[in-house]
């Protein structure tokens, strides 16, 4: 079945819920009949258990009872056409995250990490000269000042809200994208090392 299996390419996510895993589909569930979950270790599920599905207008939502709990997994899983037809994807999921405290150690991991980016030779620089632009407008009024630091972050929030737009936009789609995802490309990678100089 293993090399059956082609990846799952659009948005999808998993849930540890109380004694289930729910498996969220992000696609329309009018043509599928039936889907099946099959984890990659033993032991997780039991093979006689119940695999129920819900849906949505635009979402599949499968619950499968799980017989102890895990902070990853991975495994195929079937799905099955109204017209006959049938396919093997592959799922992955860290259910980590969800454990309860894991959260705040991510959101503090995650501050750490936009501290230390902020000392990198690529951005300190940066931070710097916007300082001393910042500092030219000590003589303006405070309301100036207010505006520009207000357009500022605008400016920051939207370019990275637009950003996020266009990989869901790819992801729904069906391309296999993510943060970062161009940076995967060899031509990418090569413009970004001699473009500059």
């Amino acid at each position: 079945l293993q090399n059956m299996a082609t990846p799952y390419l659009k948005p999808y996510t998993m849930h540890h819920v109380k004694e289930s895993l729910e498996i969220y589909l992000m696609t329309p569930s009018k043509s599928i009949h039936s889907l099946y979950f099959y984890p990659e270790k033993n032991g997780i599920i039991s093979p006689s258990s119940q695999q129920i599905i819900s849906s949505s207008d635009d979402a599949l939502v499968l619950k499968i009872p799980l017989k102890k709990e895990v902070s990853f997994i991975q495994g195929l899983l079937e799905i099955h056409y109204k017209d006959g037809s049938r396919k093997m994807v592959h799922l992955s999921g860290d259910l980590a995250f969800q454990k309860k405290g894991i959260l705040f150690i991510m959101l503090l991991f995650s501050f750490v990490g936009g501290l230390l980016l902020n000392v990198m030779p690529c951005v300190f620089p940066v931070l710097s000269l916007k300082l001393l632009q910042l500092t030219s407008y000590a003589r303006e009024s405070k309301s100036l000042i207010r505006l520009h630091g207000l357009s500022y972050t605008v400016g920051v929030l939207l370019s990275m809200w637009l950003f996020a737009l266009l990989i869901f936009i790819l992801q729904v789609s069906g391309s296999a994208v993510g943060w970062g995802f161009h940076l995967q490309s060899p031509l990418v990678v090569l413009m970004l090392t001699y473009g500059p100089f």
